[in-house]
């Protein structure tokens, strides 16, 4: 196998690097987002921190896209909704979880 310097590479390897790092911006942007609404939906205050709710919101996005797919639905309005709504039932979920863990035991 030859060593090929970066000048000899096909272009077709940097399109791709930056098509990857593209997909990894927008999925963070998308969970940002979407994980955001899906806090502004669950009522009260939630213990979870801004990465979870990235991941939860990236998670949120995946699910929320699959199902409304495999429901038929197209519309962008529609898809947005199931995302924020799978992303909600995340962040209650990791609320409910986490609400028991932040308490300090108490010493007697």
């Amino acid at each position: 196998m030859r060593f090929r310097s970066p000048a000899t590479r096909s272009p077709w390897c940097a399109w791709q690097a930056h098509s990857v790092l593209g997909y990894l911006i927008s999925a963070l942007f998308t969970g940002l987002v979407v994980g955001a609404l899906g806090r502004l939906v669950v009522p009260g205050r939630q213990p979870i921190g801004c990465l979870f709710t990235v991941l939860i919101g990236i998670v949120g996005a995946v699910a929320g896209t699959a199902i409304a797919k495999a429901a038929g639905f197209d519309w962008w309005f529609v898809v947005l909704a199931c995302q924020v709504g799978v992303a909600a039932v995340g962040v209650a979920l990791a609320a409910g979880t986490m609400r028991g863990q932040r308490r300090p035991p108490e010493i007697h």
